[in-house]
C-alpha cells in the first residue's frame, strides 16, 4: 500500500485520484488480483464474515456518513487491530471502487486464500465439487453459495477458470466463499490427481446413462465434477468419472444453467445426510421450568427410521389459533410453523430421549 498510508491508521479520502483508492480500484483486474494477491468484498456482511472466518484484512473503507454506526465501528476497529488501514470515504469514492451507482457503505481488501491439492483429504459422506473451466463469476459465486448450503466440503477449480476472487464472483458467494476451501489445478494435475481419489466421480452429460436420482451416494466420499457452460464435460473428462448422470428435463429448454444443474445435482448427493425427521415419528412430553422456561423431552420411534440421526434437530410451534381451540388440523393455519430452538445431535438413536429447554411456547408443537 502507499508509502504515506500506514497500517493501523484510519483516514478520511475525499479525492478518487488519492493513491490509495487507485491502487485498491485496480483490484478490479485479474492481473492485479493475482499480482497482489488480494481482492475486494463489498458489504458489512462479507466483511464481517470474513473477519469472523480469520481472513487477513489489509484495508477497509466505510461511507463517512455511516461512520456512527455501531455495526461499522466494530468492524473497523476488529480490522485496525489486526493493522488494517482505515479509510473514511465518501459515497463517490465508494462508486468507483465497487463500480456501482449505490454502493455498498462497507468495502474490505483482504488476502486470499488457496487450498493445496494434497490437503483436500475426503472422508466418508463428504461431497467436494470440481468445476472445469467455469467462465461466468455469478454462476461461480452461486455455485460456491449453495455447495455452503449442502454442506459440501470444498470446490475445486480444474483449468482456465474464472476468478473466484473477482468482485462479482465474490458477490455472488453472499459471503460463503469465507467457509468454502477452494482449490486450483490444470487438468493433467486434476487427471492424476483423480486416480487417488478414494469414492466415487460423478459427472454430468447429455449422453449421461444414469438418471441421476437412482445412484446410491452414501457411504464414500463424492467428487462432483461439472462442465462448462457452453460445452459441458470434455471426453477425456467424462472417461474420468465412474457415473455420468442425466437431470431429465421435460420442457423446450435444452440444457439448464450450470448453477441450477450443479445445484441440483448437489442436494440429491446430499439428501442422506439432510434428512429432516417427521412429526409422526416423535414422542414428546413437557413440563414447566423456572423463569417462563419449558423442558421437552423428545424421543423417535423405530417405526419411521431404525437407523441412528445426526444432523440439526428442529423444535417448532404453529400459530396460536391452530390446534388451540380444538380446531381439526386442516387449512391454512395448519402448518405455518417458525422454529424457537434447535439442536445439533449426533447418533440420536431410536428411543433415546433428547432435552430442549425454552421459553413458554404458544400454538401447537410440530417437529419436522
Amino acid at each position: 500500500m502507499h508509502d504515506d498510508f500506514r497500517p493501523g491508521q484510519v483516514r478520511e479520502v475525499t479525492a478518487v485520484s488519492n493513491p490509495v483508492i487507485k491502487e485498491i480500484r485496480a483490484l478490479a483486474l485479474k492481473k492485479n488480483r493475482e499480482e497482489s494477491g488480494r481482492f475486494l468484498a463489498e458489504g458489512l456482511k462479507l466483511v464481517t464474515d470474513a473477519l469472523n472466518g480469520g481472513w487477513q484484512v489489509h484495508v477497509m473503507v466505510f461511507a463517512r456518513n455511516m461512520a456512527s454506526s455501531p455495526a461499522i465501528q466494530a468492524a473497523a476497529a476488529r480490522a485496525r487491530a489486526q493493522g488494517a488501514l482505515i479509510l473514511e470515504a465518501s459515497e463517490k469514492v465508494l462508486s468507483t471502487i465497487s463500480r456501482r451507482d449505490n454502493p455498498q457503505m462497507v468495502i474490505g481488501v483482504f488476502g486470499q486464500r488457496w487450498l493445496k491439492p494434497h490437503a483436500v483429504r475426503p472422508q466418508p459422506g463428504d461431497l467436494w465439487i470440481a468445476l472445469d473451466r467455469v467462465r461466468d463469476p455469478g454462476n461461480l459465486g452461486t455455485i460456491i453459495r449453495t455447495a455452503d448450503c449442502a454442506g459440501a466440503k470444498g470446490i475445486i477449480l480444474v483449468g482456465e477458470t474464472t476468478d473466484p476472487w473477482s468482485i462479482e464472483a465474490v458477490r455472488a458467494t453472499m459471503g460463503s466463499l469465507f467457509h468454502m476451501p477452494v482449490a486450483r489445478m490444470g487438468v493433467e494435475a486434476f487427471l492424476q490427481w483423480r486416480k487417488g481419489w478414494p469414492g466415487m466421480v460423478v459427472g454430468t452429460h447429455l449422453e449421461g446413462a444414469v438418471d441421476y436420482r437412482s445412484v446410491d451416494y452414501s457411504g464414500k466420499p463424492v467428487l462432483l465434477l461439472m462442465g462448462n457452460e457452453q460445452q459441458g464435460l470434455p471426453p477425456t473428462l467424462a472417461e474420468s468419472c465412474d457415473r455420468l448422470c442425466l437431470i431429465p428435463m421435460a420442457g423446450q429448454a435444452d440444457s439448464l444453467n450450470l448453477a441450477v444443474a450443479t445445484g441440483i445435482m448437489m442436494f440429491e448427493i446430499r439428501r442422506g445426510a439432510m434428512l429432516l425427521l417427521c412429526v409422526c415419528a416423535f414422542q414428546f412430553s413437557f413440563a414447566p421450568l423456572d423463569a417462563g422456561e419449558w423442558r421437552f423431552d423428545v424421543r423417535f420411534s423405530e417405526t419411521v427410521r431404525k437407523a441412528p440421526f445426526s444432523g440439526r434437530v428442529y423444535l417448532f410451534f404453529g400459530p396460536a389459533q391452530a390446534g388451540a381451540s380444538g380446531e381439526p388440523r386442516t387449512g391454512p393455519n395448519w402448518f405455518r410453523p417458525q422454529p424457537f430452538v434447535a439442536r445439533d445431535v449426533v447418533d440420536w438413536k431410536p428411543g433415546e430421549t433428547l432435552t430442549f429447554s425454552t421459553q413458554e411456547p404458544k400454538g401447537l408443537l410440530t417437529f419436522p
